[in-house]
């Protein structure tokens, strides 16, 4: 098992992250599907060669966040907040519908899209 450490941010949304970050090595972005984070032998073997940072969807466990945010785009500077809070100017992202759309409305400076996206499929 990998040493994995919990922490925690206030953000300028109102809405708290939370963030589960392990291994060591390029920054790598894991935004969960509708099933919820659950940490596997997936993001095991990912945090091998990466920092894998696993942040908690805002409302997936407390729906009453969502009211914070007024939409998608919203949603979008969520995570540029969370990634100026965790100090990563850049990181490559797992290859979900939801990263596509994030780095696709407003995030995409902070990816690099030039290394290989990985899927989690």
């Amino acid at each position: 098992m990998i040493d994995m450490e919990n922490r925690q941010f206030d953000l300028p949304s109102g809405v708290p992250a939370d963030v589960l970050i392990a291994g060591s090595g390029p920054a790598l972005l894991f935004l969960h599907d509708h099933l919820g984070r659950e940490w596997n032998g997936f993001l095991d073997a990912l945090a091998e060669n990466h920092t894998v940072y696993a942040p908690r969807h805002p409302g997936s466990d407390e729906p009453d966040e969502l009211q914070l945010l007024d939409g998608f785009a919203d949603l979008a500077l969520y995570y540029d907040d969370l990634l100026n809070a965790l100090e990563l100017d850049t990181a490559i992202s797992t290859k979900t519908a939801r990263s596509t759309q994030l780095i696709s409305i407003g995030s995409r400076r902070r990816f690099d899209t030039k290394k290989p996206v990985l899927n989690s499929t």
